[in-house]
This record gives structure tokens, sequence and C-alpha cells, in this order.
């Protein structure tokens, strides 16, 4: 009896480690907004882009975002609505989607900004229009990366570390006003992805992917929130199941026997 009982302590501690481990994995949640709810656009120093052409510097809010030039200067800026998001995170990640054409003779290395101010181009500006985020109406940021960030490649995710940056959005050490992307040269360079309003392929728009500490409280999903992704327990912890189960058989055959 002593012996089927450790037996059975040993099974109570494999599920124990199981539920265990299942509990301690941390959630994940993905923020991807879509055309009504996104805010991001790109601005450039010279050209409009407002028919039949010209300046002073505008842009286009689009399905892309694109950074590079060619001479002139084109921005990146990326804003998330972080209502009901967890107020510390263990990873946070911009992830961008690089479009799969070449532009110029190739992608070009970014740098990183913090945005410091307040920027709508839907709501002010002193432009002709607010269709565009005007070049002159570009908000103050300052550089949030130490150096550069590597070049992307066409065609797949583009993933940058914003973890700091968030937990200090989060705890109220920054005003969140989101983040701008800049080239580091301007020799027909370009960086292109899809914006929150690329209708393409939805699953391609930007996203911002939190990792949170175990806390078996799953934050509100809000507009254009994924869910938690469940856990998964590690591969050890299977086994250690499947032998104290295999353990479990071995002790009711024994006591079968000696019956």
């Amino acid at each position: 009896m002593k012996n089927l009982g450790s037996l059975f302590a040993g099974i109570g501690l494999a599920a124990s480690l199981l539920a265990g481990a299942t509990s301690a994995q941390a959630q994940t949640v993905v923020l991807q907004p879509g055309p009504a709810t996104g805010k991001d656009i790109w601005t450039t120093s010279v050209y409009s882009y407002v028919p039949p052409g010209g300046g002073p510097g505008g842009g286009l809010n689009n399905e892309h975002l694109r950074v590079g030039g060619w001479g002139d200067l084109y921005y990146s800026l990326i804003e998330f609505d972080l209502t009901g998001l967890a107020p510390v995170a263990t990873s946070a990640r911009l992830e961008l989607f690089a479009v799969p054409e070449v532009h110029g003779f190739g992608t070009t290395d970014l740098y990183l900004d913090r945005i410091t101010e307040f920027w709508d181009w839907r709501v002010q500006g002193t432009g002709a229009d607010m269709e565009r985020l005007w070049w002159a109406d570009r908000p103050a940021a300052i550089q949030w990366s130490a150096g550069s960030l590597s070049a992307p490649q066409a065609g797949q995710w583009y993933s940058i570390d914003i973890t700091d940056l968030y937990n200090g959005w989060q705890s109220g050490a920054y005003a969140n006003y989101g983040v701008q992307l800049r080239p580091t040269q301007t020799w027909n360079t370009w960086s292109v992805f899809y914006s929150s309003d690329y209708m393409g392929d939805p699953s391609l728009r930007p996203r911002l992917v939190l990792d949170g500490p175990p806390s078996g409280v799953s934050p509100s999903v809000g507009a254009g929130m994924s869910p938690p992704v469940s856990a998964v327990p590690e591969p050890e912890t299977y086994a250690m199941l499947l032998v104290g189960l295999g353990l479990m058989g071995f002790a009711a055959r024994r006591r079968k026997r000696g019956a």
C-alpha cells in the first residue's frame, strides 16, 4: 500500500505540474485595427500628392506606409489605442508587413522615434485639406532606439521591439502619441509596408503583439483585438503526465494479480 500511495502521489505531482505550467504561460494579445479604428499615415517633405502635383510637402492616407526617399524624405507614423490592454507587458512588438514589390534600389534601414505631441491630420492642420498629414504639420518626435533598425525584407513580417516604450506609455511615463519611422538614407531606397487601410488581406495590416505576465486575468478585448492565445504546455510536462498514467496502469495490474 505504501508503494501504491507513492505512485498516486507521483501521479498527482505530474498533474499539478501540468496545470501549473499551463497557467504560468504568458498570454498573447494581438491588436490589429482596420480602416475604422487605425491611425497611421505617411508624409513627405517635397511633393504634396495633391493634383496636379508640386508642393508643399504632403503625402497620402492610403494602403501603404512609406519610409525612404530619393533626395527627399518619407516618414511613416503609427499610433495604437491602448485602452483595455495590459498595464505591463513582458514583450511588446510592433509588426509590419513589407510589401512584396521592391522599390528603387531596395529597402533602407530605419530609425524609430517616439512621437511627443498630439497629431491627427483629420481634425487639425495648416495645409489645403485634411486628407493628408502635411509635412509642416508633422508632430515633434525624439529618437527612441539608440541606433538604427535593420532594413526589412520584402514580402515578410518586420518586427520592432517596443517593450520598454509600451510599458512607459502604460505607466504614464510617456504620453502615447505613437511612433515614427524614418529612413537612414534617401538614395532611392524604400521600406514600404501595408497600412491599416489595406483591403487586399486584412491579416497583413500593422499589429501590436503583446505577451503579458502570467496573472490568470485576461485583458478586455476591444475593437481590432484578438483574444488571448491559449497557452500550450511544454512537451516535458506531457511526458511527466504520461509517465504518471503509466505507473497508475502498472499499479492497477499488480493489484489485480494479487487479488
